[in-house]
């Protein structure tokens, strides 16, 4: 076997491309939805993204300009809002679910038109 073909991935640092957003897609509707009903702002979800892909929460602040406990009050919010206990468990579940390829700028255009 070729030694390419024997390498592991480490799942924490694949990420998945992002949503090609097109208008009236059903997918992003639903996804979108799913986001505000979790009371998922833009903001949330890019930090979620970011910690999916395994990027720290000091790393998570400085490239948005927020700070460390800032990171850490956002993740505790979206424990509370997802109902996980452990943040690791909340990101391979963000993962899985599809959040991460979610396209956070038309995210951001849809949940302005949309929030309550």
């Amino acid at each position: 076997m070729l030694a390419s073909q024997t390498e592991i991935k480490n799942p924490w640092t694949m990420v998945p491309p992002p949503y090609t957003h097109t208008d009236g897609d059903r997918d992003d509707e639903a996804m979108f939805k799913l986001l505000l009903e979790l009371s998922f702002t833009p903001h949330l979800l890019r930090i979620l993204q970011m910690k999916c892909a395994g990027v720290s929460d000091r790393s998570c602040a400085d490239q948005l300009y927020i700070s460390h406990n800032t990171v850490r009050n956002h993740v505790s919010r979206m424990l509370r809002s997802t109902g996980h206990r452990e943040r690791d468990i909340m990101f391979v579940w963000a993962r899985n679910a599809g959040f991460c390829r979610v396209d956070v700028t038309c995210y951001e255009e849809w949940f302005s038109r949309n929030r309550a």
